[in-house]
């Protein structure tokens, strides 16, 4: 799966897109893991809206952009999406039954990009369970 992302912490709601694949794939019952394939970038179970986004950007824009190593080595200057990756995880899995996805009310996939340049992101969507004959 492939996200356009802006970047500075772009998101996107991904649970129509996994819910698709499944439906597509005929996954009656089982699990599906996404795996966000970027490390300055986040998969949360979220409900994806305005209030919870901005309150997770507030939140992780705490971890302060500049001192880390990955800086002063002269890598790059993206230490600080590379550490928020690295406490948030980029991989979720859901439980599917009936064909849906065992999401709760206002549980969303949601992937957060804290790159500060616009790029093409990818995901990969395993399925594992009883498919449709």
């Amino acid at each position: 799966m492939y996200i356009f992302s802006r970047g500075s912490f772009f998101s996107q709601n991904l649970t129509g897109s996994v819910q698709d694949i499944v439906s597509g794939h005929g996954l009656k019952a089982g699990l599906v893991h996404v795996n966000v394939c970027h490390t300055t970038s986040g998969l949360f179970l979220l409900e994806y809206e305005m209030g919870s986004l901005s309150d997770l950007k507030q939140r992780l824009e705490r971890v302060p952009a500049s001192g880390f190593s990955h800086h002063r080595r002269g890598v790059d200057r993206n230490g600080g999406a590379h550490v928020i990756s690295a406490m948030s995880g980029t991989q979720q899995v859901v439980s599917v039954r009936d064909g849906r996805l065992c999401l709760g009310t206002f549980q969303d996939l949601v992937f957060v990009d804290f790159e500060d340049q616009p790029r093409v992101c990818t995901a990969s969507v395993h399925l594992m369970g009883e498919f449709e004959t």
